[in-house]
């Protein structure tokens, strides 16, 4: 996913993870919730960041969970000075 958007402006990089993501089948108490997990992973794993530090994306089973689902977590550990808005956009999939 970042070799699909790194070039573009702020505004189509999150029009295009909007699409990618609600493209994504993913109707609550079906296995489409799982594949939604792994894109998500896949998409943060695609991130030089992330492929510097794999151990900071991570997955964790749903205990009991009959369809295998898991949440995503990442840490982003960064100082940054700071000239122009930033953006940081946080999913949350349970």
């Amino acid at each position: 996913m970042y070799e699909k958007v790194k070039d573009l402006p702020i505004e189509q990089q999150i029009e295009q993870f909007a699409r990618d993501l609600v493209g994504i089948k993913s109707v609550n108490g079906t296995d489409g919730e799982v594949t939604m997990a792994d894109e998500l992973e896949a998409i943060l794993r695609s991130f030089p960041y992330f492929k510097e530090h794999p151990d900071q994306v991570w997955t964790q089973k749903l205990e009991g969970d009959t369809l295998g689902r898991k949440n995503v977590f990442a840490l982003l550990e960064v100082c940054l000075k700071i000239s122009r808005p930033s953006y940081i956009m946080v999913i949350w999939i349970r």
